[in-house]
């Protein structure tokens, strides 16, 4: 008895085996830079300081009175509000269109495709795209609006000169990767709700906006908190597209200069990681503040 456990327990050991890579790479790559990030951030490390200093809550207090932290957030909010709001509208009217059972479409599973392929694409080919369609002198735009004559030059626009021509530019463009893979979600989200629902809304009457604003976007809630809590956190992230666009510069008038952008400059361009750890946290701060304030609104809203 007492052999045929110990054989049992022998086993199962291996077990642990198995898990430990992942939790040895969990603890490297997800913790430490967690913690040490935070121990960081309460520090005055500097790239030029041969030491760093305990300086407790300090840069927190500074980040939080500088000017440029705060435009930068205003600079992410100003990209982000216009993009969530036609993503959310597009994708959803596509998603609601292609699962319509009684419009009957063909080739859902190929616009299904089609519209998630710019999530595809890297960040770095559609800045450098991008760049190459707005470019003032030799883009894209300027020539299919103005012509490529003689004197049409002079009519050209410099998009990239102006803090909103540019801000509506990444908004545009971020919107066009994302809504495909929001249209999935949603299209997953109406094929969980019960086809009697709506067979029973057909046979009271019910029209189409009614079956619309009374069954499907009542059930589609927790998909909607899913999307725009992870769309918050993406926007606070948005770094690599205004970052290649403008060339690490901020674009005009720092319009570009989003939270991450700035957090990154910080820490490894003004070589205060003190003060680019702080920032990252703030961030964090905030996604946890939204996140909660949005779950606790949509769950007063269901009751």
């Amino acid at each position: 008895m007492d052999q045929t456990k110990t054989s049992r327990i022998s086993r199962e050991g291996y077990g642990y085996l198995f898990v430990l890579p992942f939790f040895l790479a969990f603890a490297v790559f997800w913790v430490y830079p967690i913690v040490n990030t935070f121990v960081t951030s309460l520090t005055n490390e500097d790239f030029t300081l041969p030491d760093r200093v305990f300086v407790g809550f300090q840069n927190y207090i500074d980040e939080l009175l500088r000017p440029e932290f705060w435009g930068s957030l205003a600079n992410t909010f100003i990209i982000w509000i216009p993009n969530i709001i036609a993503q959310l509208s597009l994708a959803l009217f596509i998603a609601v269109v292609l699962t319509e059972e009684r419009l009957k479409l063909r080739g859902v599973g190929a616009f299904r495709a089609i519209f998630f392929f710019p999530n595809l694409v890297t960040i770095a080919s559609l800045g450098i795209l991008t760049y190459a369609i707005l470019d003032w002198q030799s883009g894209a735009l300027n020539q299919l609006i103005f012509g490529t004559g003689e004197g049409a030059s002079e009519n050209y626009i410099f998009w990239l000169n102006s803090p909103e021509y540019s801000r509506a530019t990444v908004s545009i463009v971020q919107t066009w990767m994302w809504f495909g893979y929001t249209m999935i979600l949603f299209m997953a989200g109406i094929q969980t709700i019960p086809q009697s629902l709506f067979e029973a809304a057909h046979i009271d009457g019910a029209s189409r906006w009614q079956n619309f604003w009374k069954i499907t976007f009542p059930l589609l809630s927790p998909v909607m908190v899913y999307i725009i809590i992870t769309s918050f956190i993406g926007g606070l992230n948005m770094f690599d597209f205004p970052w290649v666009l403008t060339q690490g510069r901020g674009g005009p008038e720092q319009s570009l200069t989003t939270a991450a952008v700035y957090m990154y400059k910080r820490a490894f361009q003004w070589y205060q990681l003190g003060s680019g750890s702080s920032v990252s946290y703030i961030l964090f701060f905030f996604t946890a503040i939204f996140s909660a304030f949005y779950l606790r609104m949509t769950a007063k809203l269901k009751d």
